[in-house]
């Protein structure tokens, strides 16, 4: 863990002795709890999140790179921590209909579908900073009209903020044409500590009925299906198995638009526990050997089943909002 924290710190270093002119930093978050954040301008994204276990060791429990430039050369996992995004998670064909118009978006994603936004998302751009307090920042983004095929000057503001021990996140996108939007947060977790090997022992429970059967390509099939009786159903909470994971589960919503629980995740050997509190209707969970990640979102594809999961496009008479909250504390 001593070699995680300096790390962090070397980061740190680096991007704020760049020159002023490019004006892409790390900025330290923290309340008056143990939760310690460190985010970066480029990609709105997290680059450590710091809390302590049953004995009070601080770690960083979210993966990522010791490095600015590995993240502007998106060398490893591109997402890491990142903002993502104007459509977060996939768009099935990389081609969506408005208004009688169709509009391309790259194929990044197995060369057919169109991926957190496509090739130069919002995680590869730079945010500017509008403000900064000691457990706040506010960044705001211009995505420019037909950037990687979407409609509209999109005007974006991340609002990302510490109280105690929960980091919360604001999303607010405006436009000026019709346009889809459904953007995410894209943490990579392991609550032993960012290096600390498998994943396998977490504990994750997902206030879900239903999720969302995918092909071979992860786009959904444009409904959903019961989670009883399939390796799917994590409502009484159970370990991770060696299952991989890369799908959407419907949250059960009490009120569409109210911020309620979505999932927890625990580790037993350092006794800390993760809650994720959002007013999105979907959580996105994809596993790996050493972290998950868990993202309150829309559906994937739901601009292609606006029917079934949800209209979520704007126009220049609404605002796309979201609230998610991160809660540590720590358990027996």
């Amino acid at each position: 863990m001593k070699k995680i924290l300096y790390l962090a710190a070397v980061l740190l270093l680096t991007v704020s002795c760049t020159q002023r002119n490019d004006k892409i930093r790390i900025y330290t978050l923290k309340g008056d709890g143990d939760l310690t954040v460190q985010v970066t301008n480029f990609g709105a994204r997290v680059v450590s999140m710091s809390a302590p276990d049953r004995n009070g060791i601080k770690d960083n429990l979210v993966e990522g790179h010791d490095n600015i430039q590995d993240y502007i050369d998106a060398k490893g996992n591109r997402f890491y921590g990142a903002c993502v995004g104007p459509v977060a998670n996939r768009i099935g064909g990389a081609s969506f209909e408005i208004d009688g118009v169709r509009y391309e978006t790259p194929k990044n994603d197995n060369g057919v579908n169109t991926l957190h936004g496509g090739d130069k998302g919002l995680d590869m751009l730079k945010w500017d900073v509008l403000q900064v307090q000691p457990d706040r920042i506010v960044m705001r983004l211009i995505h420019p009209d037909g950037l990687e095929g979407y409609p509209g000057n999109i005007e974006i503001t991340a609002t990302y903020a510490v109280k105690g021990n929960v980091f919360s996140i604001d999303y607010l996108a405006k436009t000026d044409k019709t346009t889809p939007v459904s953007i995410a947060y894209h943490p990579f977790f392991n609550l032993r500590g960012a290096g600390c090997g498998p994943l396998k022992g977490h504990v994750l429970q997902i206030n879900a009925d239903y999720y969302e059967p995918v092909d071979s390509l992860l786009i959904p099939y444009g409904d959903f299906a019961k989670v009883d009786g399939t390796p799917y159903d994590f409502r009484q909470g159970r370990k991770i198995d060696s299952l991989i994971y890369d799908n959407n589960w419907k949250i059960n919503k009490l009120n569409p638009s109210g911020v309620e629980f979505l999932c927890s995740l625990y580790e037993p050997l350092s006794g800390r526990r993760l809650e994720i509190w959002s007013d999105q209707p979907g959580l996105q969970v994809y596993t790996g050997e050493t972290s998950i990640v868990l993202e309150a979102q829309h559906h994937p594809d739901a601009v292609n089943h606006p029917d079934t999961f949800g209209d979520i496009t704007i126009n220049p008479h609404m605002a796309y909002t979201q609230h998610t909250e991160f809660h540590f504390s720590v358990g027996e």
